[in-house]
Order: C-alpha cells, then structure tokens, then sequence
C-alpha cells in the first residue's frame, strides 16, 4: 500500500464527510436521526479543520489515527450512498435496521476519531472539551424511529397479517396512510414508479441470493400492488362519476325552456332545477 501523508489523510476524511453530509439530506425518513448524525459529522469536520490549520506536531501518531477515521467515514460514505438511491418504501420497511446500522457506524466513528492525540496537537481548550464531549454522544447516542413511521410500520405487518388470511386484500386506506408518511404523491404516476423500485430492489435481493430479504419484499410488493389497485379503481370510479354528474348537469341545463321574466338556477344540494318567477 503507498504512503499517504498525514495531511491527505485529514483531507480525504474531510472530504467523505462532507459527501455523507450531503447524502444525509437527500434520505427520504427519519430525517431527525439523520439530523443528529449530519450535526456529530459536522462537528468532527470542523475539529478536523481546526488541527489542518495548526499543524501537526506528531505526524506518525497522528496518521495512524487518520487512517482508522478514513476508513470508517468511508465506510458510512458508501452506506448512505446504498440508502440514497433506496426507495421510500424500502427504508419505511427496513427503518428499525437502518437507525440500528447508523447508531453503529457513529460509535464506530467516535472511536476511531477517539484515537486522534489531541493532546500532542496545538488546540484551544475549547476544542478539545467539544472533542472529547463530540466523542461521548457519538459512542452513545440512541436513535428512535419516529411514531408516524412505527405507526406505518405496524399497518405493514397487520397489511401482511390481513392479506396472507385473504387473497380479496384491497384496503386503498392502507396505501393513502403509506403515502402519507413517505410524501409520495397519491397519482397512479408516482405510485407505480415507487413500487417500480422496490420491485427492482428484490430483484436485487435475489440476484445476492438474500433469500430472507427477497420474500419479504416480494410479499410486501404484492401487498401494495393489491392496495394500489384498489385506490385506482377508487380514484377512477370518484373521477367516472364527477364528470357523470356534470355531464348530467349540461344535459339538463341545455334542455331547459327559461320562460320570459324567470330565472333558473340548480340547486346542488337537491339535485334539482327550481324556478323562480322574478317579481
């Protein structure tokens, strides 16, 4: 492996952290816990940018250390990536794994910058009291999914309960709260191109031979196929009878015969045409 120096080191980690920093506000949920992260990662940046423009008493120590951080910045850089790219409705599904995976990169993150010598490094007192305490609420900071998407989480599982006991599973509801959660656009457009996705993300999951994972999706995916149906068949049927009703409401108003010194108007509520003689 060739030499990297122990500035390039600072650099490139600076750098990945950055890019999760952008990666993390393209995630679609928990944008929370995702703010916690994105303000621990910003925190080290900005310690880091602090020791680049004091120099660097130890250079040995001190790239050893960077080497560890590197590795585990980059690590998180290609994590968030993978989640970026995700659907909505794969990472509503696999919330409690994703707030466990990112709870376990930033303790692996804390530690590795844990080892940076701080004390063999020209800092103010103040940097290195928000280092030390940086490196505390990393190694133990606890995330918790949000109630909307528990809630959404829960529907799924019963979702699944409910359409395993009948194949005739088609609550539209389901889909609209679904939606809801994740800010998908309730138009057949969107909601076929999100379930495009997940389906493609199974695909995937066979492809890696993930068995576990690929049956799951394929159950999910049918279970929100079938309430996709349902709320477009909704949706089409409530549009068929809103242009119905107006077509109706031409029809009657075009074969009206307004007697001289009367005005007609229809009433809505009635469904139907009252004349009123203009005294």
């Amino acid at each position: 492996m060739a030499f990297v120096p122990a500035s390039e080191l600072l650099s490139r980690t600076s750098f990945h952290i950055m890019e999760i920093l952008e990666a993390a506000r393209h995630v679609l949920i928990e944008k929370e816990n995702f703010g916690c992260l994105s303000a621990c990662l910003g925190n080290i940046h900005l310690i880091l940018q602090e020791i680049q423009a004091d120099g660097i008493e130890d250079p040995d120590t001190f790239r050893s250390a960077m080497e560890c951080l590197e590795n585990e910045v980059k690590n998180a850089k290609d994590l968030m990536e993978t989640y970026k790219i995700k659907s909505r409705f794969y990472l509503l599904i696999n919330s409690c794994f994703l707030l466990k995976t990112v709870k376990q990169m930033m303790g692996q993150i804390g530690q590795a910058f844990s080892l940076i010598p701080l004390s063999r490094i020209e800092l103010s007192v103040e940097v290195r009291h928000k280092a030390m305490l940086l490196v505390k609420q990393m190694q133990y900071v606890e995330f918790k999914t949000s109630h909307a998407v528990e809630e959404v989480a829960n529907k799924i599982k019963t979702g699944l309960l409910d359409y395993r006991e009948s194949t005739n599973f088609s609550n539209e509801r389901f889909l609209v709260d679904i939606a809801e959660v994740l800010g998908v656009d309730l138009n057949p457009l969107s909601l076929k191109k999100e379930l495009e996705k997940l389906k493609k993300e199974k695909e995937v999951a066979e492809l890696e031979k993930n068995e576990a994972e690929a049956l799951q999706l394929q159950r999910i995916l049918a279970l929100l196929s079938w309430a996709e149906i349902a709320y477009s068949r909704r949706e089409r049927e409530k549009q068929f009878m809103d242009k119905r009703g107006k077509n109706i409401l031409a029809v009657i108003l075009s074969s009206c015969v307004i007697a001289p010194y009367t005005t007609a108007f229809f009433v809505s509520t009635l469904g139907k045409l009252s004349i009123s003689r203009i005294k």
